[in-house]
């Protein structure tokens, strides 16, 4: 944020007039105690690097490096990057119960529909809805400079009824060979 300041030389009052406005948001960075004010253009940077799937790394060479736009702290940014990383999950993980529930609804609505597998844990008796949904997924593994080796997969289930993701795994591993 670029605050100028104007100072009058006959009145010494002052002017004050911000580049953007202060906001402060519902989600506590992480090993943080609460949330404090900061300006928007902030975390409307942070929304726009983790939507658009661009590494933080990167973003900051191009801000600071290419464009000498001046940004937040690094430590600062990752604070951000927190908050909204959760409130990317907690929508996601609405999204996901509201996907289930309306699948399980939608499959239980079939005609010929054969009823609800019955199973029982740790004394516990459930009921679950047989539907069909189909999977798919993929993987890779690369090696970096010198026997650095990274494996990554991820997992997606769709319902085939109301065509909308059930579940998402993503997985990531680097070892040192």
């Amino acid at each position: 944020m670029i605050e100028h300041v104007w100072k009058c030389p006959c009145c010494t009052m002052e002017l004050t007039l911000n580049n953007c406005g202060m906001i402060k948001s519902y989600n506590v960075a992480q090993g943080k105690a609460f949330s404090r004010q900061q300006p928007n253009f902030n975390l409307r940077m942070v929304k726009g690097i983790q939507l658009t799937g661009i590494n933080t790394t990167k973003s900051i060479e191009f801000m600071r490096g290419e464009m000498g736009i001046k940004i937040t702290h690094e430590n600062n940014l990752w604070c951000q990057i927190t908050k909204a990383r959760k409130s990317i999950q907690a929508t996601y993980d609405d999204r996901v119960v509201e996907n289930r529930k309306e699948h399980v609804a939608a499959v239980r609505q079939y005609p010929d529909y054969c009823g609800d597998v019955h199973w029982e844990s740790n004394g516990v008796s459930h009921s679950t809805s047989a539907g069909s949904l189909f999977i798919d997924g993929a993987g890779c593994t690369r090696i970096y400079n010198n026997r650095h080796r990274g494996c990554q997969s991820a997992a997606v289930a769709n319902s085939s009824v109301t065509k909308k993701p059930l579940a998402l795994a993503v997985s990531q591993v680097s070892l040192l060979s």
